[in-house]
């Protein structure tokens, strides 16, 4: 769980390159919109900034998009990370 707000506190990301940690809405069940992105150099805990704030009692996701070298997160330039179902491999999360 995540208070609800304008942040989203990360307790760890465990990378090995440059990589975007993502916030997504819920759009019936599936990650959605892009609420923030920030990128992570190392592993650690850290925090993702929103764009909009989340409601409590919201669904949302995280995932990971590693960078594709220009250091500037684009939806369609750095591709996420994604399940052997080839669905986004997310974890979710209710804000309260």
């Amino acid at each position: 769980p995540q208070k609800a707000g304008l942040s989203v506190a990360i307790k760890k990301a465990s990378i090995t390159k440059p990589t975007w940690v993502v916030v997504y809405e819920s759009r019936n069940g599936v990650p959605g919109n892009v609420l923030g992105a920030h990128l992570f150099f190392a592993t650690g805990p850290g925090t993702v900034t929103l764009l909009r704030a989340t409601m409590a009692g919201g669904e949302y996701f995280v995932g990971m998009s590693p960078d594709n070298g220009d250091r500037k997160y684009s939806k369609a330039a750095d591709k996420p990370n994604m399940a052997s179902d080839g669905s986004l491999e997310v974890t979710r999360f209710i804000a309260n």
